[in-house]
């Protein structure tokens, strides 16, 4: 069976991120699934404080310019050559 993908795209977003991410750990559901999250290059700690507090999540960081589009077209493609 292929795994299930969360993916969160996140910009300057740290507080809405870790809750979301508390809360798939209080369901179970990061024990279920690959969770990724992709920064856009936060400026607000995000990447550092999700690899702190939740480093079962992959962290992806963009350049600043993927938006949400862009953030899940580069997940996209990590998830593909992960196969």
């Amino acid at each position: 069976m292929q795994p299930i993908y969360i993916i969160i795209p996140v910009h300057n977003r740290k507080a809405f991120t870790l809750a979301c991410l508390e809360n798939l750990k209080t369901n179970g559901d990061l024990q279920k699934y690959q969770v990724i999250v992709v920064d856009d290059r936060s400026s607000d700690r995000t990447a550092e404080e999700v690899a702190e507090n939740y480093p079962e999540v992959t962290i992806l960081i963009g350049d600043g310019n993927l938006w949400w589009t862009g953030a899940i077209f580069h997940s996209d493609q990590i998830r593909l050559k992960s196969r």
